[in-house]
């Protein structure tokens, strides 16, 4: 009788276990899609920061005044004491 009861708990504990095995199964799943989703929005928004940044250096050395070519930004060229794109 004793080896019936203690195959019967054993059954319960395996259902027990199984069944927070599967929540936790759920539970890392969501956060997996939460983190792909956070990953993405972060991803855009980073994109859109940097763009900004160029758009806003390039409108800052767009005729700004040089000396000579050392004072202009990238890209742009000095001439007649202003740095052209």
């Amino acid at each position: 009788m004793r080896t019936r009861r203690k195959g019967q708990i054993s059954a319960e504990m395996i259902i027990i276990l199984a069944i927070l095995l599967g929540v936790v199964l759920l539970i890392a799943n969501k956060m997996r899609e939460t983190a792909a989703t956070a990953s993405s929005q972060i991803q855009t928004s980073s994109n859109q920061t940097f763009k900004t940044i160029n758009q806003m250096n390039e409108l800052g050395c767009n005729n700004s005044v040089c000396k000579d070519q050392t004072e202009c930004c990238s890209g742009f060229t000095c001439v007649g004491g202003r740095c052209i794109q």
